[in-house]
């Protein structure tokens, strides 16, 4: 199933780089559909599989994140990036509220990683300036901080969303 739901979530994210949001959604969902149907089959070690929702089992951060050998945990990381993409999707059909309630949730399956958890809030900080927040350009620009201090390559796709965020704080 995980392969599976990687194959569907790549496609997903190819039809969200072309704007094509029926696409999108559609892969999407069936992504997310692999990514539960293998958690309800067996959770990730450390982690517990409750309504659609991976709940930890461990406070250690290394436990949850990395396997024994180092390896970081793509089953637990890869949900999370397919509820971003869900959160893109509804992002583009101007639901921005629905869009920042999975990106919450989609946070708390790689917060430990600085990139694509800053990236997230940044995504989040933007759907909050849509929705009319006053939350929304302090989230981003702190995002933006937080990403300008690693010390970490951006696909165009990122930049994109990098130079969005700031056009909508200037």
């Amino acid at each position: 199933y995980s392969r599976l739901a990687q194959r569907y979530q790549n496609i997903s994210t190819l039809y969200l780089k072309t704007n094509s949001l029926k696409d999108a959604i559609h892969y999407t969902l069936k992504a997310l559909d692999f990514h539960k149907k293998k958690f309800e089959d067996r959770a990730p070690r450390k982690w517990d599989f409750v309504e659609g929702n991976l709940i930890p089992l461990s406070k250690d951060s290394k436990e949850l994140f990395y396997t024994k050998s180092g390896r970081e945990r793509g089953a637990v990381v890869g949900y999370g990036e397919c509820i971003l993409n869900y959160a893109k999707c509804l992002s583009m059909q101007k639901k921005y509220n629905e869009a920042i309630e999975l990106i919450d949730k989609a946070s708390n399956y790689f917060y430990i990683f600085p990139k694509i958890y800053n990236l997230s809030q940044l995504e989040k900080g933007i759907n909050l300036v849509y929705n009319k927040s006053t939350e929304g350009p302090k989230l981003i620009k702190d995002s933006l901080r937080n990403l300008e201090k690693l010390d970490k390559k951006f696909s165009k796709t990122q930049i994109a969303l990098i130079e969005g965020a700031k056009k909508l704080i200037k």
